[in-house]
This record gives structure tokens, C-alpha cells and sequence, in this order.
């Protein structure tokens, strides 16, 4: 059995530490608009975009990038109005505030919308433009608050997927190199292999796992892109008010359907001859928890599934010790990764990655890696890999970098990395992570 990244997590953190524009003119692609004026025109929109030449869709591209820019400066204005109030406004700031990012969401998504109808346009990214329109959209609809911090997390991390399209694979995540060898090393060799039409020996599940905004879910896409794999996500939630048992069975339901349109795509003649699928199962610990009843199947499923349904189940958890599953069992999980919070060098790759084509002069990311690394030790915290990728991203040069660290406090505090780690040794003890 194959297993990685106890000891590096062991080791390093603990102690060592961070108002909208309605219009009836089809030509709205450059202004705000509404999610009821959206929809009404969508249709239209989508025939209008048809007619124009590739150059022209470049430039409504760019419209839409810049309203999103200005769509920002509204926010924040609006937000210091509220926030310098005099004492003497007895509103309430906080309903304020919640008011205003409601509002801001709205258009918000509605100019993703906007966007990913574009990219429809050029037709060979048309399942880039979707993927990029569910994960915005979807991100949004679960977001619960309206905690400054977490939108602007939020928003950074659509910006950043829109933003980066161009970036596939492991080329996509800065930093990271020796998970990325391990799953290269021990899962992607093999998986092209197959792709070939030879015979090869590939695990039927992993899982990654680790404190919460590191990039386990982003690192499963890249996976399945760098093996050029067909990817699938499996919904484990189910629709709100719904009983357990129904969640449980529509899963497993779903899991089989996907597992049977594996295998045809496998076996079917044509581009798709011979390519594997990853199923992606975010938080895996919410379907197969102590209380699941349908460990059974799903145990049975991850041994036989690889071979039956040439399928490899990609699976994430911030809570490795809810699973029920028989992580001690080497046919279940034969590959596991703990994603650690990033260290100096992978921090200092995050902070280039996500720079590099907006600053405005030289940036030092070893140094500006070591200051936040300073602040996180002087906090006894750590920012996740989220939080370094919001940095990054609204800032142009080292002194606004600077100003958006000390203003920000670490999200992954010591006693929640002291309780990760305790849980690691648990898993240590009773030989499940060696």
C-alpha cells in the first residue's frame, strides 16, 4: 500500500507558523444586467453572437472583463460608505452590507453568464465555457454569508478559473510538485498506458485529503486532464429536505449509471477508444460517513470498478476520520495524499502564478512568501492555498500584496492544524497511514 504526506504534515505547521442596467437592445453584451434581464434575453443574445466574427466576440469578452472590473469598484465604494457612517445612523450596518452583496452577487453572476454564452460562441470551448459557468454559479448559489473575506475568496476564485483557462492539467496548480509526482508516477504512467491499448494495472480509487481551501478538488481535475481522462462529478448532497436513505440510494443510483456510461465510452470506437473516466466525489465523508448505510456497496464498487468499468473514483475530505470506509484496506483506497498547507517555495508559486500577467512592478515572491509565512508565525496560523490565491490576484505590486496580508487573519488556526495532526497520528497508530 501506497501512502504519502504524513510526516511532511507532521512536521510543518503546527509549531512553525497565516446597480444594474435593464435594456431591450440585443446589444447588452457591455453593460450590467440583471439575472431577470438575463434571462429574458438570453435567447436573442445567443443568435446575435452567431452572426459576429471571432475578433468581435474578443471584444465582447473584453466588455464583460471590464465591467466585472468596475462592477468591483462599485462594491467597494459602496462598502466604505457604509462602514464610515457616523454613529449618529442608527440603520444597522451589518443588514447594510448584507443588502449590498446580495445585490453585487447578482450581477456578479449574471455577467458570468454573460461570459460563458461567448465563450459558447467559439464553439471549441464550449464544454471549457460550461465548466466554467457551473463551478461560478454553483460556488455562489452554496456560498451561506456575506463575511467580506469569504466574497472576496469567493469572487477570487471565479476570477481565478476564468482567468486561467488557458492553463490545463498540472501546468493549472502552482506549486506541489511532489504530489503531483506521485500521482504521476504511480497512476498516470499507467492510465496512458491503457490509453494505448496495453494491459495496466490502475488503483480503482484515491484520496486526497487535508485542512479546507488547499486545492484537493482543483488537484482532482487536473488529474484528469493531465491523464487525459473523461471527467464526471458525482453529486453526494442531494437536494435540500431530502431524507438520508433517498440521498443514499439516488447516489448510488447515479454512481452505476456513471460507471455503465464509463465503460461504453471505453470501449466505443473513435477519439474516446480506450479513455478512462475519473468520477470526482468532493467531501466524500458526507456519502460514506459513520452513519452511511451503503459503505458496503460502495467498498464492493472501489475493488471491482477499475477493471469492470475501467473508472477510478478521485475522492476528497477535509475529515479523513468520519469516513466509515476500511481505510486500512489496501483495495480501497490503494493511493492516499494528505494536501498540505503550502510550504515556503509552494507559496512563492502561488503568488507568481497568479501575478505574474497583472503586476505593475518587480515582485519578490520568495521574499513576499517569507513575509507571509513572518505573519503566520507571529499568529500561530496558516492562510490556505484560497486565501494566497485572493492575495495574489488583487494585488498589482509588493506593497498592496503587503497591506492585503496584514489586513487578512489566517483561516487554518494551530488548534485546528493540532487537532488535524492528532488525527494523523490516530490513523498512524493503527497502521492505516504509514
Amino acid at each position: 500500500m501506497k501512502v504519502f504526506g504524513i510526516n511532511s504534515f507532521k512536521s510543518a505547521r503546527v509549531g512553525d507558523f497565516r446597480s444594474s442596467k435593464k435594456t431591450n437592445h440585443p446589444n447588452f453584451g457591455a453593460v450590467i444586467v440583471s439575472k431577470a434581464s438575463l434571462e429574458m434575453q438570453l435567447s436573442g443574445y445567443k443568435k446575435l453572437l452567431g452572426s459576429l466574427s471571432t475578433e468581435q466576440l474578443f471584444h465582447r469578452l473584453a466588455d464583460i472583463k471590464l465591467n466585472i472590473q468596475k462592477l468591483e469598484s462599485w462594491k467597494t465604494e459602496q462598502l466604505e460608505l457604509i462602514k464610515n457612517q457616523g454613529w449618529w445612523v442608527l440603520k444597522p450596518k451589518q443588514p447594510q452590507i448584507n443588502a449590498l452583496m446580495k445585490d453585487y452577487f447578482a450581477k456578479y453572476r449574471a455577467l458570468v453568464e454573460l461570459q460563458t454564452v461567448i465563450l459558447d460562441a467559439f464553439g471549441n470551448r464550449h464544454e471549457k465555457a460550461l465548466e466554467i459557468k457551473a463551478d461560478a454559479i454553483n460556488t455562489m448559489d452554496s456560498y451561506k454569508g456575506f463575511g467580506n473575506l469569504g466574497l472576496k475568496s469567493l469572487k477570487a476564485d471565479a476570477e481565478a478559473r476564468m482567468g486561467y483557462t488557458k492553463y490545463r492539467g498540472f501546468e493549472s496548480i502552482a506549486g506541489y510538485e511532489r504530489e503531483k509526482a506521485i500521482l504521476d508516477d504511480n497512476i498516470i504512467s499507467a492510465i496512458r498506458q491503457e490509453r494505448t491499448g496495453e494491459k495496466a494495472i490502475i488503483p480503482g480509487s484515491i484520496l486526497f485529503f487535508g485542512p479546507q481551501g488547499n486545492g484537493k478538488s482543483c488537484f482532482a481535475e487536473a488529474f484528469a486532464y493531465e491523464a487525459d481522462a473523461r471527467v464526471r462529478f458525482l453529486e453526494n448532497r442531494g437536494r435540500r429536505g431530502i431524507d438520508a436513505k433517498t440521498k443514499e440510494e439516488n447516489f448510488l443510483k447515479r454512481l452505476y449509471e456513471e460507471a455503465q456510461k464509463s465503460e461504453e465510452n471505453f470501449q466505443k470506437e473513435g477519439i474516446t477508444k480506450n479513455q478512462r473516466t475519473i468520477l470526482i466525489l468532493d467531501e466524500i465523508d458526507e456519502i460514506a460517513g459513520q452513519k452511511s448505510t451503503i459503505v458496503p456497496q460502495l467498498e464492493d464498487f472501489m475493488k471491482t470498478c477499475s477493471e469492470k468499468y475501467h473508472c477510478t473514483i478521485f475522492a476528497t475530505t477535509n475529515y479523513p476520520e468520519k469516513l466509515k470506509l476500511s481505510l486500512g484496506d489496501e483495495n480501497i483506497f490503494p493511493i492516499k495524499v494528505s494536501l498540505d498547507p503550502s510550504s515556503l517555495l509552494d507559496k512563492a508559486k502561488i503568488l507568481e502564478f497568479y501575478m505574474k500577467d497583472h503586476v505593475t512592478k518587480n515582485v519578490n515572491y520568495q521574499e513576499m512568501a517569507k513575509f507571509i509565512e513572518e505573519r503566520e508565525n507571529s499568529l500561530q496560523a496558516v492562510f490556505c492555498n484560497a486565501y494566497l490565491k485572493e492575495f495574489a490576484l488583487a494585488s498589482s505590486t509588493e506593497e498592496e500584496l503587503i497591506k492585503c496580508v496584514e489586513s487578512t487573519t489566517p483561516n487554518i488556526s494551530k488548534n485546528l492544524l493540532q487537532e488535524y495532526s492528532r488525527i494523523l497520528d490516530e490513523l498512524s497508530r493503527d497502521k492505516v497511514f504509514l
